[in-house]
């Protein structure tokens, strides 16, 4: 590759002239591509060290559930999770990726890239170089830089053709969560979703790098988008997948960066019996090859069949923190919790899915990064995402709506509430009546519940913020099957955040006979929010 010049207004072109498709990539890319600019990005400050990065990273969490507890709209926390294009570069060109055309090259600004990395990494957790780009080329020698100079973990996703064993070694240290990308193994439909790509060395690739990743202890995904190329066979492709050793296979839907691809959604033309029958086979492979696949193209829903007893790296990005964060705050999307974009454009996006002007927070060419981070449009999706009042991208995407948890049949409030009794399942009986599952209440709610079918001394309501310890206990006689909560008990309650309740029938004579709630239920104390004037973000109808 020539040698890039930076410059102060905007990405780096190389100088090719206007190179428009797919650039041409030699087997092995040279060390002097990544010359000049990326070596003066290379060299930053002195590394940071495990501990002082582990006391950024906890400071900065800690300010975030602060950030979400007040229902703050300007948040003093930075993102946990960065996404930086370093470089819109792909070997391949996809239908499902600026609509199978491949923009001109481009190269984020390496001053740009200098400031934001020590602005952000810092604190951050986690780095993906990704957004439409195959990160395992052009910039990945300055991608290991940065994992290595600010102990970040690295979010990769690959379409596996440069994934030898060579580059294996290379990414091995900063991993401990990798997704693939392949959307079928059949070699003729592969090609015409992937231009210009070579099945021959992916599907050789693929096996080898799925077994070095198990016997490493990194988590593989193999992404798969459901597309009208491939929605006959998807349960065959990850069949496929499965006997290649991939234990988690994602077949997700399909987004748009053009109107045109809409004609590829099944979503939008298939009848809901041929989603349904494909869903009902997918279930099946993974009972038989015993797998994780999750399914995001009509309704969120997972099937788990994976050993207990596989054990993988624990991730930075994949915690329980984040779980409880969904727990707490369900809806608030957990991307916009945490996440932070810049496309090669210098276009800063809340999230993955952000593109063009949808959830555009800003331009890091023309803004600080502060200036992004609270601008108005970012406080205004804060308050969207707290009141449930959302931007039209946001309202039924997967990223968001699939997080949100359903009735829960246990969470680890219940368990330390009645520790030392042991509750079986043929014991939870009691059905939750009022308020309804996730209802935002502006007065104190009543609770209702079905009678226990023998007599009991009380009822026992449990809340807890979150669902993980019991926070208040309120005890009811046991001929009365409801509680009205106090407007002081109520106030106390922290706005947005879900209280999960359930009910316990205790008989004083006999501990052991008592029953519960079938399935676990929250609500969550709610205010309107005046839309942000100035904000950007589109509450119309998507043409």
């Amino acid at each position: 590759m020539n040698e890039t010049t930076p410059t102060s207004s905007g990405p780096v072109k190389p100088r090719r002239g206007e190179m428009r498709g797919v650039l041409p990539v030699p087997e092995v890319i040279p060390e002097s591509a990544l010359a000049s600019g990326f070596e003066a990005a290379a060299a930053l400050a002195n590394r940071i060290s495990p501990d002082e990065k582990r006391r950024l990273e906890e400071e900065n969490r800690q300010l975030l559930e602060f950030d979400l507890w007040e229902g703050r709209h300007v948040f003093r926390s930075k993102p946990r999770v960065v996404e930086l294009q370093l470089s819109n570069f792909c070997n391949m060109s996809c239908v499902m990726c600026y609509a199978g055309v491949n923009p001109p090259t481009m190269l984020l600004d390496p001053r740009v890239i200098r400031r934001l990395a020590s602005e952000l990494l810092p604190a951050a957790s986690v780095l993906i170089p990704f957004a439409t780009s195959e990160p395992l080329v052009l910039t990945w020698d300055l991608t290991r830089e940065l994992a290595l100079q600010y102990g970040v973990e690295l979010e990769l996703t690959t379409n596996v053709q440069y994934l030898d064993e060579k580059k294996f070694r290379e990414l091995e240290p900063f991993v401990s969560v990798i997704a693939f990308s392949i959307d079928s193994h059949y070699r003729d439909v592969y090609e015409h979703i992937r231009i210009n790509s070579r099945p021959d060395q992916v599907f050789e690739n693929l096996p080898v790098a799925a077994r070095l990743c198990r016997e490493a202890g990194i988590q593989v995904t193999t992404n798969v988008v459901f597309m009208m190329e491939n929605a006959a066979h998807v349960d065959r492709t990850v069949a496929f997948l499965a006997d290649a050793g991939v234990p988690r296979i994602h077949v997700q839907k399909l987004f748009y960066n053009a109107p045109e691809m809409r004609l590829q959604d099944p979503t939008l033309h298939a009848s809901p019996e041929f989603l349904a029958w494909t869903k009902a086979k997918l279930r099946r492979v993974a009972e038989e090859k015993k797998v994780l696949v999750s399914m995001d193209f009509d309704h969120h829903e997972v099937v788990d069949r994976l050993p207990k007893e596989e054990k993988f790296r624990p991730s930075r990005s994949y915690d329980g923190w984040l779980e409880r964060v969904r727990r707490t705050y369900p809806g608030y999307c957990p991307q916009s919790v945490y996440r932070f974009k810049v496309d090669v454009s210098g276009n800063a996006f809340p999230c993955c899915v952000g593109t063009g002007d949808q959830l555009k927070l800003g331009n890091i060419y023309e803004s600080g990064f502060d200036d992004i981070w609270n601008s108005l449009t970012a406080q205004d999706l804060r308050r969207g995402m707290l009141t449930d009042d959302l931007p039209t991208l946001c309202v039924e995407c997967n990223f968001r709506t699939g997080p949100i948890p359903a009735e829960l049949p246990q969470l680890p409030f219940g368990d330390v509430h009645y520790q030392p009794i042991e509750c079986f399942p043929e014991q939870w009986t009691l059905q939750a009546e009022s308020p309804a599952h996730l209802e935002r209440c502006t007065t104190p709610p009543e609770f209702r519940w079905s009678k226990a079918h023998y007599p009991v001394d009380r009822y026992e309501l449990v809340l807890s913020l979150g669902g993980d310890r019991p926070d208040r206990v309120y005890r009811v006689p046991g001929h009365e099957n409801f509680f009205q909560m106090s407007e002081a008990d109520f106030q106390s309650c922290g706005l947005f955040a879900a209280y999960w309740w359930n009910v316990y029938a205790v008989v004083e004579s006999d501990p052991g006979k008592y029953l519960r709630l079938q399935n676990i239920r929250c609500f969550r104390r709610h205010e309107d929010r005046p839309r942000v004037i100035g904000s950007t973000l589109d509450y119309g109808q998507l043409v």
